[in-house]
């Protein structure tokens, strides 16, 4: 298919759509790097490819760009709520918290009801010692949250009001990798206000386990925000266990 989509180019038909294509197959191939050099020659259509190439890559700095560079291309279109809402992922994992939380923020006040983000901007002021803050926006997110639905779930495991081992059973009996995925990675959050670390760092590996890499609900092989902050949280109580047998 590639061939093709190359033979198409040279004959210059619909050449920003066959490149992105080609970039596209080239990056379910695990050529990151090849797909990034097709989609820089792709205009606006490669600017939300560039961004998850470059956070799959780790390069966030780069995601954070790319992904900045899309909102400012669609303008007010409800496009934007997608790009600003992943942007917040690596915003918070390169320690820029307030932005984050700015994004998470945007996110809620453009879909109007609670969504994932909610859960992870509850998550960040409680880390942040914000509690009155989080108290109210977890009020309210129960509020207006769909009674039931498995989002629901997520919000009273934060609350309180179920245990992480509910959590985790209620995301397991739905046989469904991402909520599995996403049950272990709320789950350990959970854990890790409570200074349960061990007990956090086993759920956050459950989570890698479960490797659903991409977000099954999205196009353009997404990141799948759970099982990257996983990863990322593993690494942080690694760096945490290391410096306390140093000391």
């Amino acid at each position: 298919s590639i061939n093709a989509a190359r033979e198409l180019v040279t004959l210059n038909h619909e050449v920003v759509i066959w490149r992105a294509f080609i970039g596209d197959v080239l990056f379910k191939q695990g050529n990151i790097h090849e797909a990034i050099a097709e989609y820089k020659e792709v205009g606006n259509l490669g600017l939300i490819r560039l961004a998850n190439s470059y956070r799959y890559l780790k390069e966030y700095q780069s995601a954070i760009e790319y992904y900045t560079k899309a909102v400012e291309s669609e303008g007010n279109s409800m496009e934007n709520v997608w790009y600003i809402y992943q942007r917040a992922t690596p915003l918070w994992m390169t320690g820029n918290v307030e932005k984050a939380l700015e994004d998470y923020q945007k996110v809620h006040t453009l879909l109007g009801t609670p969504f994932y983000s909610d859960v992870r901007y509850i998550i960040i002021l409680y880390e942040l010692g914000r509690i009155d803050v989080a108290q109210k926006h977890l009020k309210q997110a129960l509020l207006e949250v769909e009674n039931p639905s498995w989002l629901r779930q997520i919000f009273l495991c934060v609350a309180g009001e179920i245990s992480t081992d509910n959590l985790v059973e209620d995301g397991l009996a739905r046989n469904n990798m991402e909520i599995i995925c996403e049950a272990y990675y709320y789950a350990a959050e959970v854990c890790l206000l409570n200074d349960k670390i061990e007990e956090a760092r086993k759920w956050f590996e459950k989570c890698v386990e479960t490797n659903v890499v991409f977000d099954p609900d999205t196009a353009l092989c997404t990141p799948m925000n759970e099982y990257e902050l996983a990863g990322w949280r593993i690494d942080q109580l690694t760096d945490i266990i290391h410096d306390e047998d140093d000391q």
